[in-house]
């Protein structure tokens, strides 16, 4: 089983660039706009370019566009993880009792250390992230060298992602790809490709006292 990180395992409401806007008293969306859509993020998420040298380059478009004090925007937002969904994560555990379990992010190598402080980084038995194979989804290179890491070819592969054009590269690569759209959804998915989960676990009950 292989399956993104962001969208699906984590997601993210952007609390830490809203408040880094406001701290600085930037406009709304100016840190999701230095931030993502430049040639930058790109080249950080295929290791051309350190995950430092991305942040940089966002403190320096901020000094550019709004002055030196617009810079302290920058670490709200770069502290700013996402929220791990737990009920993604109970089901990945419960599926890698079952079958191995690994991730394919296009992202930096900073997810590995934003995993492990989350105390998620265990449940997989590696993530692969675009920045360190030089290649990103929905390259179908990307899914090949994933499938290569696991041991199982492709068509034994099966793959979920919250954008459908990942998805599409990945049943390009001959995966049995799926589009992520909730917790409930994935387990009937992995039922109709044959993947069966164990019962999840009831939750302890607390004795009362009498």
């Amino acid at each position: 089983m292989l399956v993104d990180i962001d969208g699906v395992v984590r997601t993210w409401s952007h609390t830490g660039a809203r408040l880094g806007e406001e701290r600085a008293r930037l406009p709304a969306g100016t840190l999701i706009r230095l931030a993502y859509r430049t040639a930058e993020r790109e080249l950080a998420h295929l290791g051309v370019i350190t995950h430092d040298e991305w942040i940089e380059s966002i403190r320096e478009r901020l000094k550019s566009e709004y002055g030196a004090e617009s810079v302290v925007a920058v670490d709200s937002w770069a502290e700013d993880r996402g929220t791990i969904d737990h009920a993604v994560v109970d089901l990945l555990r419960r599926a890698r009792t079952v079958v191995p379990v690994a991730a394919l992010t296009n992202n930096t190598t900073a997810v590995l250390d934003d995993l492990a402080l989350d105390g998620v980084l265990s449940l997989f038995d590696f993530v692969l992230c675009s920045a360190e194979i030089h290649v990103a989804k929905p390259s179908p290179l990307a899914y090949t060298k994933a499938a290569e890491k696991l041991g199982i070819p492709p068509r034994n592969v099966f793959f979920v992602d919250d954008l459908a054009s990942n998805v599409q590269g990945a049943a390009f690569a001959g995966m049995h790809a799926v589009v992520f759209s909730g917790s409930n959804e994935l387990v009937a998915q992995l039922r109709t490709a044959g993947i069966r989960l164990p019962a999840q676990e009831d939750p302890p009950v607390r004795a009362t006292s009498s």
